[in-house]
């Protein structure tokens, strides 16, 4: 509605850069060259800016990150104080995503209206960085000095109707969220009040503002995710106790700072790794996924129902077969249990929790999964009772169905042989718990056609997950790599090392679990099973004897109340297990090894240089695309901490030449093949130094 006494128009500036509108430079130049222009034109009365595709921006381009064009004026702050200068109002419309510097360029806009399903926040921190146009200054101005600290270093993204609630918008709209912020552009005229800027207003401090800052500095350190959030608290106490000048020289300088840390340049790392695993090589481009409809789950055991769970929460109809009623019954009530505790906590609102346990639908028969467009076989891990099972699914399933095994080890491309059909068939490894596991390893067999490969990792990305492309080989890429790493952590253990002393190192190093209370956790007969299948098909594969020996005593970890550690009253805290260390010291007399004392630095190198050069091999036996899937497999599927970026990552930022040094040093040491570098490591530390070209 127009104010009769005020004559002009609201003119529009659209942020257009798909898919996300980032701000890189072009688009910086286009806004600021729009606010000039109405600024210019004594017709034009006020401003709403916007976002194209119904999204507002996603934020800087990361990909100008320490680069030119991310210092080429305009800046993100050059356009925003342009806009906070302006005499007429500029009004945010925010749809879709307002983003890092999306939302920081939003509060420079004098007001924001936002639609009911936008999304908001500033998380900068998730990429080791601290919101750098302002961020720091003006969100503690609008929603206080506590709220903005948490939301800043949690990377917290919130909806439109709670930043209504705090302050930082305006409005909430269902209606068009463009002609919403040109109404309140008149509406704000015919009130004739003073263009409210955010800048200009209190920060509000809870309490003692020293003690508080102090108490804040205290919560982020313990949060141990690098110098970003200790940062951030730092600019929000500048802002709060500092002019305005010097406390955004205080958020720039920290932005810079921060921009060339380790843990950044690894998060950031990760960032452009987990867009990049998408990208399949050797694919056909014109072929298109097919759009899955119902899906089977063969199998009702642990994995069985984490993955039917996993596609429920996503929508999609799901048949949990299982001959055996035990097995059916079990899962029954650990499906309920889990939806339970996920209304309880929040994570699911009661009618989702309810919709998607409704979605599974229980049968006791094969022929059920008839109608199914994607089964996935999770069976017991053995490949007689695999190949069978997939036998009568491809006897069973129409012409165009997608076969998946849910393997950790067996070989895809015998499991897809006997089904007649290998074309269709393919391995889908996923992480327990499957309904809360991120990654997802998609096997693609030799006879694995595009059309199948393409639609696994489109339904894997529709519910949620991370797909990876793996060759075949035993263990894919994780499971290969942890049997290394798992051989040396076992290892030092004969050779000295305690338990304690181990996991201990592992998790100063950033890992959330260390390798033995992992093997207790996920059940030491697993690893055994693995390592009886590996030396009956080949007799000169070794292990540590003390791996074998404790699964022999039935010691099989949390389960069993007794593995490496020791788990009193059915407790899930490892206890020093006394019987573990006197079988320990019987095998190393039996060897004839004498026990020598570890450094935690050299504890951590043999498990992470292991790790690295059997990932040299699975990347010159083109078993993983790229180093940097490597990264996100281990990242994502097995703790390996994100502040380092994955083992690849890390291999290249300390120095190839020194793996490789060590690695030759151990070989010698110990006149053990096992540790002879790969000869992908040897010509990447002589040449690039790096694994990707």
């Amino acid at each position: 509605m127009h104010n009769s006494h005020v004559k002009g128009r609201v003119v529009r500036i659209v942020m257009s850069n798909p898919p996300v509108n980032a701000l890189n430079l072009s688009a910086r130049r286009h806004v600021l060259s729009g606010i000039e222009a109405a600024m210019a034109d004594e017709s034009v009365v006020g401003v709403v800016l916007l976002g194209d595709g119904g999204r507002f921006s996603g934020g800087a381009d990361v990909r100008e990150f320490n680069k030119p064009d991310a210092r080429s004026f305009p800046s993100i702050i050059d356009v925003g104080k342009a806009i906070q200068a302006s005499p007429k109002p500029v009004v945010a419309a925010i749809d879709g995503v307002a983003l890092g510097g999306g939302l920081e360029l939003a509060m420079f806009c004098h007001l924001r209206v936002a639609s009911s399903s936008a999304r908001l926040g500033l998380p900068e921190a998730s990429l080791g960085l601290l919101p750098g146009a302002g961020g720091t200054q003006r969100l503690p101005r609008l929603v206080g000095a506590e709220r903005a600290i948490d939301w800043m270093v949690r990377a917290k993204v919130v909806g439109a109707h709670d930043a209504l609630t705090v302050g930082l918008i305006d409005e909430v709209v269902s209606s068009d969220v463009g002609q919403a912020a040109e109404a309140l552009v008149w509406r704000h005229l015919a009130s004739g009040n003073a263009l409210p800027v955010a800048i200009d207003r209190v920060i509000e401090v809870p309490g003692d503002a020293g003690e508080f800052f102090e108490a804040s500095r205290a919560a982020v350190r313990a949060m141990k995710r690098g110098p970003a959030p200790e940062a951030i608290v730092d600019c929000v106490e500048a802002a709060a106790t500092m002019p305005h000048d010097r406390a955004a020289d205080v958020e720039l300088q920290s932005f810079d700072r921060l921009s060339r840390t380790p843990e950044s340049l690894a998060l950031r790392h990760l960032f452009f790794a987990e867009r990049a695993a998408a990208r399949i090589d050797g694919l056909n481009p014109a072929v298109k996924p097919l759009n899955i409809g119902e899906v089977g789950v063969l199998g009702a055991g642990t994995m069985g129902t984490g993955i039917a769970m996993a596609f429920a929460n996503a929508g999609y109809d799901v048949w949990l077969t299982d001959t055996n009623p035990q097995a059916m019954q079990r899962s029954r009530a650990v499906r309920a249990k889990a939806y339970e505790s996920a209304k309880k906590r929040g994570r699911m609102s009661v009618e989702a929790a309810d919709q998607a346990s409704g979605r599974i639908r229980e049968s006791s028969t094969i022929h059920d999964l008839e109608g199914c467009e994607l089964v996935i076989e999770a069976v017991v891990e053995k490949q007689d009772v695999k190949e069978a099972a997939l036998g009568q699914l491809a006897r069973l399933l129409g012409p165009h169905a997608v076969i998946a095994s849910n393997t950790s080890y067996l070989n895809i491309d015998a499991l897809a042989a006997s089904t007649g059909r290998p074309q269709d068939v393919l391995g889908l490894h996923f992480f327990s718990p499957a309904h809360v596991m991120k990654l997802v390893e998609v096997v693609r067999g030799r006879e694995t056609s595009d059309r199948v490969l393409a639609t696994a990792m489109d339904v894997v990305k529709r519910i949620g997950k991370m797909g990876v492309v793996a060759g075949v080989c035993d263990g894919f890429i994780g499971n290969r790599m942890v049997d290394q790493y798992f051989l040396s952590a076992n290892e030092l253990l004969m050779e000295g090392a305690t338990p304690n002393q181990v996991d201990d190192a592992i998790r100063d190093f950033g890992f959330a679990m260390g390798p033995f209370a992992m093997s207790d956790m996920a059940g030491n007969d697993i690893g055994w099973l693995s390592r009886r299948r590996r030396i009956a098909a080949d007799p000169d594969y070794r292990f540590p004897a003390i791996a074998d020996a404790i699964c022999e005593r039935g010691w099989h970890g949390q389960k069993a109340g007794k593995g490496y550690f020791v788990y009193e009253n059915g407790s899930r805290e490892p206890g020093k297990n006394a019987e573990f260390e006197a079988l320990l010291r019987d095998l190393r007399a039996q060897a004839g090894i004498e026990a020598r004392r570890f450094e935690p630095a050299e504890i951590v190198e043999r498990c992470v240089f292991a790790l690295v050069n059997e990932g040299a091999r699975i990347l010159e036996e083109v078993i993983a695309q790229r180093a940097s899937d490597i990264d996100v497999v281990y990242v994502r599927g097995y703790g390996f901490p994100d502040l380092r970026g994955g083992p690849m990552h890390y291999a290249e930022s300390i120095g190839l030449d020194r793996v490789l040094r060590a690695i030759e040093g151990y070989r010698d040491e110990r006149g053990d093949q096992r540790w002879s570098p790969a000869p992908l490591l040897v010509s990447r530390a002589a040449g690039s130094g790096r694994f990707d070209a």
